[in-house]
């Protein structure tokens, strides 16, 4: 997440009264926000230096590795590079690079259009989408989009993309943008989709907006803590990381977004994935460089286990089909992988 920003061009910043003015308008006409109070996104804990082994095996990783996302249908993980701009596709299981693929611009997080790809890379220096096909790496499609492409989710033949410094969402459909909402969004950042919704995490309005994914009409909208950052989706739920708040919070997602479960977490949880398949999630607690895992059977989240992880653990992914867990260690550029018990989380 990026701290602070400025506000598009339309929107007039008042210091005196530290209110913040929408006036780029917007497809609902709700202008709700125009006397919030100007917050500020949650960053990551600042990590110390390891005290304990990462639990596991570790591997170095060059190009300042970030983002991450794993595939159950081939096995890979994607792994954004920012030095140079790169896509790595990473086998975990022999812990080799298989491929990489060059990017436009530099990119945080990552997201599978379905199982099997392609990967769906927010090239956020270019402003740009780009879709890279699994496991050949290819690249299908490269769309621009608006300003700083954060994350992005597939729904319904359509990909949704946060702009997040352009306080919009980009909708997409094949080659182009089909619409560009602009429904009161300070800074739009994290997307996820489940039961027929697109969620859209605002780290600088700290809630949750949910839109129909046929209709691409608003439908709901749910406050999500002290400084949400990250969105994910498993069944018809979206799992919100509040890491300001230092807790993880579970909504029902349809017909509108209810808060029906959370879990202190405490260490700034940033890094998020979920496991369908085992109804797992897995957050990354980066003060204390560790990783949980969180049983999601029913709305009411619990930890099973919590591991020793690679210094500044921001991102973590895993293969929903065989469990295992990958997490990337941005300061010393490791990988951390992990092969859990799937009958306890341990």
């Amino acid at each position: 997440m990026i701290p602070s920003r400025p506000r598009p061009r339309c929107v007039l910043a008042v210091a005196v009264t530290a209110t913040l003015l929408a006036g780029c308008g917007n497809d609902s006409g709700d202008n709700s926000t125009a006397t919030t109070p100007k917050r500020v996104a949650a960053e990551p804990g600042k990590a110390p230096r390891p005290s304990t082994r990462p639990a596991g095996r570790t591997v170095r990783l060059d190009g300042r590795p970030e983002g991450i996302v794993g595939d159950a249908t081939t096995g890979l993980f994607a792994i954004i590079q920012r030095a140079p701009f790169r896509l790595a596709l990473f086998d975990a299981g022999t812990r080799k690079v298989v491929k990489t693929v060059e990017l436009p611009g530099a990119g945080r997080h990552l997201s599978l259009a379905r199982p099997g790809g392609p990967v769906l890379v927010g090239a956020e220096s270019a402003n740009e989408l780009v879709e890279v096909a699994l496991p050949s790496g290819r690249t299908v499609r490269t769309v621009k989009t608006g300003n700083h492409p954060h994350d992005a989710a597939e729904a319904d033949g359509r990909v949704w993309v946060a702009d997040e410094l352009g306080a919009t969402v980009s909708v997409i459909r094949g080659d182009s943008v089909v619409r560009t909402i602009r429904s009161g969004f300070p800074q739009p950042a994290g997307v996820a989709v489940a039961g027929g919704n697109v969620g859209i995490v605002d780290v600088q309005g700290y809630d949750l907006s949910l839109f129909n994914a046929k209709t691409l009409r608003k439908v709901g909208l749910a406050p999500a803590g002290d400084g949400p950052t990250h969105v994910r989706a498993i069944g018809e739920r979206f799992v919100v990381l509040d890491t300001r708040g230092d807790q993880l919070l579970v909504f029902r997602a349809t017909p509108k977004p209810k808060l029906v479960g959370r879990l202190k977490l405490p260490g700034k949880p940033y890094g998020l994935a979920v496991d369908p398949s085992h109804q797992r999630v897995w957050a990354t607690l980066t003060s204390f460089n560790q990783v949980a895992a969180i049983d999601l059977d029913g709305d009411r989240p619990r930890r099973v286990a919590t591991y020793p992880s690679v210094r500044q653990p921001d991102t973590v992914g895993v293969n929903p089909k065989t469990g295992r867990v990958v997490v990337v260690g941005r300061t010393d550029g490791e990988l951390q992988v992990i092969e859990p018990r799937l009958d306890d989380g341990r």
